[in-house]
């Protein structure tokens, strides 16, 4: 055997074993891909993986091993390119850009959160003019429990006389409450509760307290931005949240991030549709965005949504470069068996005369 003879068969098994290699990553990438697609689903995401790999590397293959294969079978490169490419493609967006666009998922959300608990926190004119007159007639009601509670009179005084003058310009229907007995220290603490109990009652009966909804307001307020112990509202415990998912998103991987912060951050789209709808009742939120700006997020990791990843991020280098990537492991693939193709070739005509000039020499 001629040192070029096995300086080729030292090549073409180079090349072989270099095409194995590399068809072994090839089709991992792909299967990755498309399990990472179908992460909700990943017993059909595996086998659509491992299904769709065998394919890809099977169009590869014929590709490969005809003379001019791309250019005399195109239809079936752009055949590979979409089996191929989309779970390429995704596997590189998630392994390299997911932790990017989750974390930009993560602040834009905390940005339009923040946004509408700005909004939010502006009381309606109605809440604030009634929130004064409650004020004032509170103001006016502990004046009347501190003159009650003072011994030298029990609330008998000019001084009480005249905070109940006050109370009742401030409230029409107020009247003072009738006392007992010929001591007027006595059942004191009754009294108080009396007027704790139906000033309130009064002042919450009123027209102008009515009309501005108060009630409605406080408890849509209460539930949106009340931080008292036991009772978070939806805006302060969606920060907390998304404190908690920019953690998890900067430490997982693609998988993660599907399985765990993907679910989460839609969660809390809901809670900001549901929120903004409450605060559209009584402001205006013609500014703010109908819902969390998600595309990314929505479209990493389901396989229909692909395309919208690609448009939602047509402004970034990496979306080209990954493109560019998928697109050149499927010509590589297809080089390499080309490449195979040719080195047997190369081997075959010499085993051939080999064999005719043993047969002529016997």
């Amino acid at each position: 055997m001629t040192n070029s003879r096995k300086n080729r068969e030292r090549s073409f098994r180079a090349i072989q074993i270099a095409t194995l290699l590399y068809a072994a990553l090839f089709m991992f990438a792909i299967g990755w891909g498309y399990y990472l697609l179908f992460a909700k689903q990943p017993i059909l995401g595996t086998l659509l993986g491992i299904l769709l790999a065998g394919l890809a590397i099977s169009f590869a293959r014929f590709l490969g091993n005809e003379e001019n294969g791309i250019k005399r079978f195109f239809p079936l490169f752009l055949g590979l390119l979409i089996v191929s490419a989309a779970g390429i493609f995704n596997n590189f967006m998630l392994t390299f850009e997911g932790k990017r666009i989750f974390s930009e998922a993560v602040s834009s959300s905390e940005n339009q959160f923040a946004q509408l608990r700005t909004i939010a926190e502006k009381k309606p004119p109605a809440i604030l003019q009634a929130e004064e007159k409650i004020a004032a007639i509170r103001a006016e009601q502990a004046n009347l429990i501190a003159e009650l509670e003072n011994p030298a009179n029990c609330g008998q005084g000019p001084a009480a006389l005249e905070i109940m003058a006050r109370l009742k310009r401030l409230l029409p229907n107020f009247t003072p409450l009738t006392r007992r007995g010929g001591n007027p220290c006595a059942n004191i603490s009754e009294l108080i509760q009396s007027y704790l109990t139906t000033i309130p009652e009064l002042y919450r009966s009123t027209d102008w307290y009515q009309n501005a909804g108060y009630d409605a307001w406080s408890k849509d307020y209460s539930n949106l931005l009340g931080e008292a112990q036991g009772a978070i509202g939806d805006i302060p415990r969606a920060k907390r949240d998304l404190a908690r998912l920019r953690a998890e998103a900067n430490a997982g991987s693609g998988a993660d991030l599907v399985k765990g912060v993907k679910p989460e951050l839609e969660r809390l789209d809901a809670v900001y549709r549901d929120s903004l709808s409450v605060v559209r009742k009584y402001s205006d939120t013609t500014s703010l965005p109908s819902e969390l700006n998600l595309l990314s997020v929505r479209s990493v990791g389901e396989w229909s949504q692909l395309p919208n990843l690609i448009l939602d991020r047509l402004g970034k280098p990496t979306t080209y470069l990954y493109l560019v990537l998928a697109i050149f492991a499927d010509w590589l693939m297809i080089y390499l068996f080309g490449l195979l193709r040719e080195r047997r070739m190369s081997i075959r005509p010499t085993a051939e005369q080999g064999n005719e000039a043993g047969i002529l020499r016997s």
